[in-house]
């Protein structure tokens, strides 16, 4: 009989698929085993990696954190010590050296990530776990910690959107200006704090917003239907109030960095 992971836990208001978002900085991770396993066996197959930090630099920092294995619940439990860093994207993997108590290797190899809460104090840039929507936040411009929740597809699988919003003035911009002003990606981008309700910027702040996209290393937007030119690529912005797709203001285009952005 061959051990396998049955479970794993963290506490989190958003779960994704292979991902967790918000996660406090405290918040211990439980993997639950199908079977008893080997306590020894752990140091050498579990890793925690700090891939993204506060600032959405790519690193790859190990981790410091504990392990606590409880029989009777077949229960590992990774506890940081003495914290996670905040706004930061960490990868958690449990190799095939994690081994039962009769020394047979787990089916299969585990991997998760896991994005902390920001900390209101700093300078943020926050991101989906993909890492191509980001925000750039100052700091000392909320009320309390938090997260983002980055929605790829709001048409169909919206957090706060109205997807009727959303469908009706994509129809009217190609009504009006023709089916190159169709949408080349739609992203719903909401704040929480850790209570899990809205937070808004205030008035007077200014963020940065940066959506990345794909070039074919022709000129075009690489997938685009029809083919949409790099160089004519802006940010918008959706009213609901009168249903229209509205360009922000100081959208510049960065083809090297293959990115868009706008204060």
């Amino acid at each position: 009989i061959v051990p396998a992971v049955s479970n794993t836990a963290i506490a989190a208001p958003v779960v994704v698929s292979g991902g967790f978002i918000g996660v406090d900085v405290g918040a211990a991770l439980t993997i639950t085993f199908s079977m008893d396993m080997d306590p020894g066996s752990f140091p050498g197959a579990v890793t925690v990696i700090a891939q993204r930090d506060k600032d959405a630099n790519a690193i790859q920092n190990p981790a410091v954190f504990d392990l606590n294995y409880d029989a009777p619940t077949k229960s590992l439990t990774i506890v940081p010590s003495p914290s996670w860093d905040h706004n930061t994207l960490y990868a958690l993997k449990l190799s095939t050296n994690a081994k039962s108590a009769s020394g047979v290797p787990v089916a299969q190899a585990l991997s998760r990530q896991f994005l902390t809460i920001f900390d209101k104090a700093e300078n943020n840039t926050l991101a989906d776990l993909t890492g191509t929507t980001k925000l750039v936040v100052p700091g000392q411009i909320f009320p309390s910690d938090g997260y983002v929740v980055v929605k790829a597809n709001p048409l169909q699988d919206p957090d706060q959107a109205d997807p009727q919003c959303i469908s009706g003035a994509t129809e009217k911009l190609v009504s009006d200006q023709g089916p190159f002003k169709k949408p080349v990606a739609i992203r719903e981008i909401n704040l929480y704090d850790t209570s899990n309700n809205l937070i808004e910027l205030p008035a007077a702040a200014l963020a940065s917003l940066i959506l990345h996209f794909q070039d074919d290393a022709k000129g075009f937007v690489a997938s685009s239907q029809p083919l949409i030119r790099v160089e004519t690529l802006s940010l918008w912005t959706l009213d609901c109030t009168r249903k229209l797709w509205v360009k922000l203001p100081g959208s510049r285009l960065d083809s090297f960095a293959q990115s868009v952005a706008a204060p």
